[in-house]
């Protein structure tokens, strides 16, 4: 099995090939795809709520995330919108199916 490290220095420092990527479990479409930035929870937060959406929406598919699994989309997402909107999701009461 090729990992990361050989398969960027076999590249001269270039992105790894996608058999080189697909055999370490490495998705490269996403370190070349900048996220949104973090939820603003300040001012017109229904503004604001839209704006995030519409980029995250944008996101998912530039950086093919649409294509990952629920749970792989659910961490990248809290992992994006910010510390304060993560502390703001984590006191949101879900059933366990909804989390």
């Amino acid at each position: 099995m090729v990992d990361f490290v050989t398969a960027m220095s076999a590249s001269d420092g270039k992105q790894p090939s996608a058999a080189a990527a697909q055999a370490t479990n490495v998705a490269p479409f996403l370190s070349n795809t900048p996220p949104p930035p973090k939820l603003d929870l300040a001012g017109n937060t229904a503004k604001n709520w839209r704006r995030f959406r519409m980029m995250w929406q944008n996101y998912e598919i530039a950086s093919r995330c649409r294509e990952e699994s629920k749970e792989f989309r659910t961490a990248t997402l809290l992992t994006c919108i910010g510390q304060e909107a993560l502390e703001a999701y984590d006191g949101l009461a879900f059933d366990s199916a909804g989390r």
